[in-house]
């Protein structure tokens, strides 16, 4: 497994050992942020959504990013108020940032290293109010996240033959071909 897998794994299990029986689902988010999935997740309300985010290459290591990860909680609910504060039996938004926050913050995933809160926001503001919910982000850092070494059985296997057809014109002949055995 990645080590991108692996820290979205760890952020998730810690977040249901403090958040799964108030909410209705902590996952991955399964591909950048569209209206539709924005959509989706506010009919899965109250709910939470891990992404990886990127990072910007390392100073202190080689193959090393300080990488980030957010954490996206979603609230839906007719009224402002509730979707921020939640009612009697349904979690808000505030509630979600009050618990998961502490949970991750300083949280070490083992081989990988430590996540440190960068920033929390509100976010996808002006959709969410006409959709009637409420998303906040939470944005944790994992610096000198070091990339795995290239493994060698995963690389691709030697070839014996190489071949290539070049077409250099429209022509659906190609022009060029070339093939080289290589002695084993």
């Amino acid at each position: 497994m990645s080590i991108i897998s692996t820290t979205e794994d760890a952020i998730i299990t810690q977040l249901k050992t403090v958040l799964s029986n108030n909410v209705r689902g902590i996952e991955t988010l399964s591909g950048p942020w569209t209206m539709a999935a924005l959509k989706r997740s506010l009919q899965l309300a109250p709910c939470l959504r891990v992404a990886f985010m990127g990072g910007n290459a390392s100073d202190a290591e080689d193959a090393a990013i300080d990488a980030r990860f957010g954490v996206y909680m979603i609230a839906g609910h007719a009224k402002d108020k509730q979707r921020r504060r939640g009612t009697a039996t349904v979690m808000g938004i505030y509630d979600m940032l009050e618990l998961a926050v502490p949970a991750l913050n300083e949280f070490n995933i083992s081989g990988v290293g430590s996540l440190f809160l960068k920033s929390i926001a509100q976010t996808f503001t002006e959709q969410t109010l006409v959709l009637g919910g409420a998303v906040y982000s939470a944005i944790f850092s994992i610096p000198n996240m070091v990339m795995p070494p290239l493994d060698p059985t995963a690389a691709m296997n030697d070839f014996i033959t190489f071949h290539a057809d070049s077409q250099l014109d429209a022509d659906p002949e190609p022009e060029l071909i070339s093939e080289e055995t290589l002695p084993i």
